[in-house]
């Protein structure tokens, strides 16, 4: 299935026909400053939450060579509450050089208003977006119960792909990559997991992943499951050793998502989430020395003991 006949999928039997009427496509672009067709070029077209459908990198594809491609389906940010789970819904627009800032509102678990600010950014010749996500309430009131979920479907030169991880929560460089096995390019997702790191009354909750839709399907009903080593679905997701990757898991439609859990009492709380372009298998970190998740799946095959060269930590602006 290609990624047009995936969307189709997905909302015919909302839609129907209408979806054969073309949609307007947001001019809302922010990039690297790497020229267009250059190895590093990263853009990303935003919408409102620093929420996206199109991540174009130029690649240094293994068998096609320089490649520019959209690498991505969805990213959304879902925030769920007592009343249940939505996407961030609001208004925004560049401010400055390859800066995206955006607003809204929602109803929080108290039945008070939760105001949210996020300003997506990407610094010149980097290869990720920022995103810094704020949550407010009126000085009286408290957030109430909140989570924050950066949801990812990643379509890498097509929608089957392979997932590994970097690093971990407990060395706050935990990243995960979603590359295209055959390309050896892709495109990877992280955040912040400490104070130190920029978070604000917020902990990192975990991550998760699975096949297309059934992730989404299970963060919209408010059962999606999230834990520091991950929650894979090894039936969907199964583990294997990639040649040039180590523990991965796949090939298949990989989404995964990312959990924050907000402190209830407090009246402000700040969330940082990363999007990568990984345009070149050089700018992938060798395997870890433990694979995520911990799983017995993959303990079973004994591979431990392999190092590590950490990708460089993004820290808080």
């Amino acid at each position: 299935m290609n990624c047009l006949l995936k969307r189709l999928s997905f909302f015919l039997p909302i839609f129907s026909c209408a979806l054969l009427i073309p949609t307007m496509v947001s001019a809302d672009l922010i990039d690297n400053d790497v020229p267009a067709g250059t190895v590093g070029h990263f853009e990303v077209d935003v919408d409102p939450g620093g929420q996206s459908e199109v991540a174009n990198i130029t690649a240094n594809g293994a068998v096609s060579g320089t490649t520019t491609t959209n690498v991505m389906f969805e990213m959304i940010n879902y925030v769920q509450t007592g009343a249940g789970v939505s996407a961030l819904s609001g208004t925004g627009s560049i401010t400055t050089d390859d800066t995206y800032v955006s607003s809204g509102s929602f109803v929080g678990s108290n039945g008070n208003t939760v105001f949210w600010r996020s300003t997506a950014s990407i610094a010149d010749g980097d290869s990720n977006m920022r995103n810094e996500i704020t949550f407010t309430t009126n000085s009286n009131e408290t957030l109430g119960d909140l989570r924050f979920i950066n949801y990812l479907d990643q379509d890498v030169f097509g929608i089957i792909d392979i997932l590994f991880t970097r690093g971990s929560v407990a060395g706050g460089d935990l990243e995960l990559f979603t590359v295209d096995q055959t390309e050896e390019f892709g495109i990877s997702q992280s955040g912040a997991y400490s104070d130190s790191q920029g978070l604000v009354n917020s902990t990192f909750e975990g991550w998760a992943a699975d096949e297309w839709s059934d992730l989404r399907t299970d963060i919209t009903a408010g059962t999606a499951a999230f834990s520091l080593t991950g929650e894979v679905d090894m039936t969907s997701l199964p583990a294997f050793v990639d040649p040039t990757f180590g523990p991965a898991f796949g090939p298949e439609d990989i989404t995964t998502a990312l959990s924050w859990v907000i402190d209830p009492n407090a009246n402000s709380a700040t969330v940082i989430t990363y999007l990568g372009g990984v345009p070149d298998v050089i700018d992938i970190p060798p395997t870890n020395p433990v694979p995520e998740p911990t799983s017995m799946a993959l303990l079973a095959m004994g591979l431990t003991g392999l190092g590590f060269a950490s990708r460089r930590r993004k820290n808080a602006a």
